[in-house]
């Protein structure tokens, strides 16, 4: 799963703003935030429905799913609030795929079984493992990133991993030069949107959207 996060500054930078919770007297701006709680919740109720990481879904849902993303982004767009450096703080730590458009090893498909995908973000190190759970198999994708302006990064592959009962069977570099982009859409505590391509491969951006573990 080719999921990056970034700073354009070396330490980690603290995002507050709340889109369910905000005072302001600018009434265009509450509006604006209003508009992007409802979106969220009708995102995620539309993403928890979804079946198998969203593999399974037909490319008519697909669609719903990300016009309801895209209209979220907007809503949650201020002007002089940019997600790659204000709200990037919020996303170290462990985060579960609740829904995405790929098809991909990205998302969690592995032949025909499709397994629980986990993504682990450590910020103070320019790290990030992108997990996938299949019974006693782990499949695990080690990388970087480079951030190339306040809303896009560039994903730097450097490592895959199987490992079965918890012993490492396989483990073997990227070839230079494997990774992809990724734009950060909607960010908050508890949910992340965002939009991927990979190098030379895809098209068309697919989505990703992420829950925080508890």
């Amino acid at each position: 799963m080719a999921f990056v996060v970034g700073a354009s500054v070396g330490g980690r930078v603290k995002r507050t703003r709340d889109v369910c919770i905000g005072v302001s007297t600018n009434s265009s701006r509450t509006e604006k935030i209003d508009s992007a709680a409802s979106l969220r919740k009708e995102l995620l109720n539309a993403c928890e429905r979804t079946r198998l990481n969203g593999t399974a879904e037909t490319e008519e849902t697909k669609s719903s799913i990300a016009k309801m993303a895209a209209e979220l982004d907007e809503a949650w767009s201020v002007e002089g609030v940019n997600p790659a450096t204000d709200g990037v703080g919020m996303i170290d730590g462990s985060w579960y795929l609740e829904y995405t458009s790929s098809i991909s090893t990205s998302s969690g498909k592995v032949g025909p079984f499709v397994g629980q995908v986990k993504q682990k973000i450590d910020l103070e190190n320019r790290r990030f493992e992108n997990i996938c759970l299949l019974g006693p198999l782990k499949f695990d994708l080690g990388a970087t990133w480079k951030v190339l302006d306040d809303n896009n990064f560039n994903v730097l592959f450097l490592t895959k991993e199987i490992s079965l009962f918890g012993i490492s069977v396989q483990k073997s570099p990227f070839p230079d030069g494997s990774g992809g982009f990724w734009r950060m859409g909607y960010t908050d505590e508890d949910l992340r949107v965002l939009w991927t391509k990979r190098f030379q491969k895809d098209k068309n951006e697919m989505l990703f959207v992420l829950r925080r573990e508890r």
